[in-house]
């Protein structure tokens, strides 16, 4: 049963880190920042049997993708996933509910207090335990915000509620929503909100009724209540009828059985009896387990073993099935802590965690059991498992004797338990509480030692280190991990000591390859093979010391030091020509770049040839497509997101998913700050997670900016966006503006609600059907946001920002904006516009509204393929052609395609056609089609294909219609049919969408 340490990712512009803990029967997440979905994409592994997820702190920087991975645990058939965190992680985690949804995966959400951990304790309650680990946590406080008194308090541990013994509160011991209850008129529970015409409260979880109802919440958002085989069966199904394609066979219901006719649960283990397996008998198997040292011993908030799961199960009196509570939709409880607001991110808690993994069988003496004449069988298991035995032999005059073999006389030595820490330190000043616990803490000092007694029941592999500045260079630091084994390794992650390497090289294989066709379009990522420090230079370090790289592994049994995982090595085609080990044009094929030379000759030589003609208002408007993909990033697209720049006047952000500010920082290295601060308007279209899941990452960026913002930052999106913001910000300051009207000189995030500045100008909200807007919060007026808007047209210099009805799943908004132009003698001028679609099918009103303005660039979802029109429908989203078709009928100049599924990672199949491609000044189209050539003789609009980081300027926006066959002959090149099958087959298998309509 052999177990390793992974490396998902580490502190890059892409990704902060994160560390995957692999059991042949479980895996165990160690913090989910933004990027950590992708990163697995990356590597080529899933979160499949994942068991859970410990969060070091809680905030922008170690958990903004815990959205994307809760959703990915329940889409790898994940049952049950325990995440453990700081106090407001159940805030965190139940105010995603209005786009986080999925039945068939039970998340049980715990929460550790820092000020009930007595870290002075011989025997520490476990934060989690399991047959195949025990894993421990502590909090490490910042030097100015100690730990009051009674955090020496004898209890073990607060969670999600009042202090309990010895006992533990988590999301699934919340009560089932459909029974909850709370009197509105309880003097304990101010929150103005009625959740129950019963006058009977309930029995209370927490003792905090708040606390009660954000698990509610939880449980109605991952109620555990259907078999992912079943909707995975059900989704495939839809699918293939949607294509016209026969169903798949609906999977049995039989129960599967061994070779000897025995029935397996669903996790596959042995049912020998009616019941499931004892933890005894789970943890004696082939693999050499015992049991996790003293796992019967120890006690743990969260008992995932079988018998603790049993109890758990037994002992909840509530229903499993789960409906949304009473007052699901309204904006939650106020939260509050003396942990966690008004410090600074950098200046809070964070938590500790030590991993103790289990203990295997010392070797069989087969030798001395056959001295011992050890029937072979049944007795020789029975000392395998440190059981004696009795048996009888024959003496020496042929007489029956007893004799008693004891386990010790058979087997060797068990090996050691191997432990790992992980350690999370922002800040210098948390080194002191970091010391003090692992060296005056009776039970934490013992993995710090290098005394024989401990070292020998357990061994310290591998200490994770995530740093902040400067803590690695501190002389505390460098003690600190001096005190260590000498034979422990340290892998640490530091922005300063580590190296900014491309985190998903496989875009930027594409980038680098496009870039040689056209720079300036097809601009290269940044990134820095160099770190800013060595830290082979800082003096005393220990011996075993590496920097964190993503898939490094460390293998635990047996144990392999950590090493870099050359298969990914090996597939990284980026790095080589980054470092001028190779030559692009040596990897581009000798006919594409005859192709690309042709192309880019005739581009040349129409640019001199338009620089001598008259400039068109717009025509230094930038567009990034910083996220071209739906629904959840991929290998080579991250989900939604575009920047518009504004020259002279500031930056539009339309869509924010998952991502966006680390796609931000690719794109413009050490100008990232500086864009960041001319951003002025954040457009979100709706409410689903890859349109705004990065929001809360990019506004905690922009809040701590040194120097600050001197203007505000208006976001536009409908009014549940806002909530879900202002609810965060109950545990980080994400400098949302006050809701009191905001003075000129304010540099903070002012809202306005998409319903409020409709085409249409309605002097009030719509009070009934979809688009209803019934909220009375003084922040919504919709006054207010008119004068908002007003101001910020004339921030940016736009005539014109409306917002228009689109036809989506849930309510959804498309937005047109309108630049200023240049008059004419008469009066009369237009100046750029640009349309953007949200997601939608083919929607009317945006059609009309692109007219009217004359629309200079649309920008259009095209999720899937002409040939899945009905698909297409059935998710209200729009197929490639159905978007072209929209730029016509609008009369666009230009059509920019983006949004496209998964199922197409790299370029959508309506350019990919078999057809003889040409690239000449007469005719520069890719198309095979005679009546699409004559369109584009004839004058008709340029399509373009967005791909990641790729920036259109609208006055060049014309040069797509000469590179179309340069990237034909870029995917033909790249394309691995067995990774595109790998990708069909991750869309297929979701048991869910992640578009959540509530």
């Amino acid at each position: 049963m052999d177990w390793r340490v992974n490396v998902l990712s580490t502190q890059t512009s892409d990704t902060s880190p994160s560390i995957l803990v692999e059991f042949p029967d479980a895996k165990y997440a160690f913090n989910v920042g933004e990027g950590s979905a992708r990163s697995l994409a990356q590597s080529k592994s899933n979160w499949k049997k994942t068991r859970a997820c410990f969060l070091t702190s809680l905030g922008a920087e170690r958990c903004t993708g815990l959205t994307g991975t809760l959703m990915s645990f329940a889409d790898s058939t994940v049952e049950e996933v325990c995440v453990v965190g700081g106090v407001g992680l159940t805030q965190w985690v139940a105010g995603m509910r209005f786009f986080t949804y999925r039945n068939t995966c039970s998340i049980l959400t715990t929460e550790i207090d820092p000020f009930n951990v007595d870290v002075m304790s011989e025997k520490p309650m476990a934060t989690f335990k399991d047959a195949n680990a025990v894993v421990y946590s502590f909090p490490v406080f910042h030097s100015s915000h100690s730990p009051p008194p009674s955090a020496s308090a004898k209890e073990d541990v607060m969670i999600t509620g009042e202090k309990r013994k010895r006992d533990s509160i988590s999301s699934a011991d919340a009560p089932s929503p459909k029974k909850f209850h709370v009197d509105p008129s309880s003097s304990s529970h101010p929150h103005p909100r009625a959740r129950s015409r019963s006058t009977s409260p309930p029995p209370s979880i927490t003792g905090d009724p708040d606390q009660d109802f954000r698990l509610a919440i939880i449980k109605a958002m991952f109620p555990g209540t259907h078999d992912p085989a079943d909707l995975i069966w059900a989704k495939t199904a839809r699918n293939k009828a949607l294509q016209g394609l026969p169903s798949p066979p609906k999977p049995s219901k039989q129960p599967k059985v061994n070779k000897d006719g025995i029935q397996k649960s669903r996790r596959g283990k042995v049912y020998q009896g009616d019941g499931p397996p004892s933890a005894e008998s789970s943890r004696d198997n082939k693999d050499g387990v015992l049991k996790t040292p003293g796992i019967d011993e120890v006690h743990a908030m969260v008992d995932l073993t079988t018998k603790g799961k049993e109890e758990r199960r037994n002992g909840n009196p509530f229903s499993r099935k789960a409906t949304k509570p009473l007052g699901f939709f309204d904006p939650l409880p106020k939260y509050s802590h003396p942990s966690v607001l008004p410090h600074a991110p950098n200046e809070r808690h964070t938590l500790a965690y030590v991993l103790v993994g289990p203990t295997y069988r010392g070797k069989f003496n087969a030798e001395r059991a056959k001295e011992l004449q050890i029937p072979s069988g049944f007795l020789r298991g029975q000392l395998s498992k440190g059981i004696d035995v009795t048996f009888t032999v024959k003496g020496p005059d042929g007489e029956d004797v007893q004799r008693t073999v004891k386990s010790s006389e058979i087997m060797g030595k068990a090996p050691t338990p191997s432990v790992i820490i992980v350690l999370d330190v922002p800040t210098p000043e948390h080194i002191p509480s970091l010391v003090k616990t692992f060296t005056e803490s009776p039970f934490y000092s013992r993995f710090h030692a290098r005394h024989a007694e401990f070292t020998e029941k357990h061994v310290v592999r591998v200490v994770y280190h995530m740093l902040g500045r400067s803590v690695f260079e501190d002389p505390r630091y460098v003690q600190f991990m001096n005190g260590f084994d000498p034979e422990t390794h340290h892998c640490f992650s530091s922005s300063e000591h580590n190296t900014n390497p491309i985190t998903y090289t496989g875009p930027a294989y594409n980038q680098i390859r496009m870039a040689h066709l056209d720079s300036s379009l097809f601009s290269l990522p940044h990134y820095s093979l160099t770190p800013h420090r060595d830290y082979k230079l800082i003096p005393n370090l220990p011996a075993n010391v590496h920097p964190m790289r993503m898939n490094q592994v460390a293998s635990m049994r047996p144990f392999v030091p950590p090493a870099q995982n050359r298969r990914v090595d090996a597939e990284d085609l980026f790095t080589p020509i980054a470092e001028g080990k190779v030559d692009v044009r040596s990897v581009i094929g000798k006919e594409a770049l005859k192709r690309m030379d042709e192309a880019r000759e005739v581009v040349e030589k129409l640019e001199k040839e338009r620089e001598a003609g008259p400039s068109t208002k717009g025509d230094d408007v930038c567009i990034w497509t910083l996220g071209t993909g739906s629904a959840q990033a991929s290998k080579y697209r991250n989900v939604s997101a575009t920047l518009i720049q504004i020259p002279d006047q500031g930056n539009i952000l339309l869509d924010c998913g998952e991502g966006t500010w680390c796609q931000i920082l690719r794109a413009f290295g050490d100008e990232a700050e500086a864009e960041l601060r001319k951003l002025k308007c954040i457009f979100v279209s709706h409410i689903h997670a890859d349109h705004h899941a990065g929001l809360v990452k990019l506004l905690s960026i922009r809040r701590h900016l040194d120097p600050p913002p001197t203007e505000p930052l208006y976001l536009v999106s409908i009014l549940r966006v806002h909530m879900y913001l202002r609810e965060l910000s109950d545990l980080e300051d994400l400098g949302l503006a006050s809701l009191s009207p905001t003075p000129p000189s304010s540099n903070g995030v002012i809202s306005i609600l998409a319903e409020a500045i409709h085409y249409k100008n309605r002097p009030s909200y719509q009070t009934e059907g979809m688009w209803a807007m019934n909220s009375t919060e003084p922040w919504t007026d919709i006054a207010q946001s008119k004068q908002n808007l007003q101001k910020m047209r004339d921030g940016l210099g736009l005539t014109r920002f409306e917002t228009v009805d689109v036809m989506h799943r849930t309510p959804c908004y498309g937005v047109v904006i309108e630049g200023q132009g240049t008059l004419d003698t008469g009066g009369n001028g237009k100046g750029w516009s640009i349309v953007f679609s949200g997601d939608t099918v083919p929607a009317k009103p945006l059609i009309s509204q692109g007219a009217a303005v004359g629309t200079t660039v649309l920008i259009h979802e095209a999720t899937l393929s002409d040939e899945q029109k009905a698909m297409a429908r059935d998710k209200h989203h729009s197929t490639f052609g159905q978007a072209i078709e929209v730029g016509k009928e609008m009369k666009a100049e230009h059509i920019l395609l983006t949004h496209f599924s998964a199922r197409y990672p790299k370029l959508p199949p309506a350019v990919v056609k078999p057809a003889t491609l040409s690239v000449s000044a007469d005719f520069p189209s890719t198309s095979p089609s005679e009546a699409e050539r004559k369109e584009v003789e004839d004058g008709g609009p340029t399509v373009a294909m967005a791909f990641d980081n790729v920036r259109f300027r609208i006055g060049s926006m014309w040069k797509m219609r000469y590179y179309l066959a340069s990237l034909e002959d870029n995917y033909m090149e790249t394309r691995d049919e067995e990774e595109e099958l790998e990708e069909e087959k991750a869309v297929l298998g979701r048991v869910g969408e992640t578009e959540v309509s509530l």
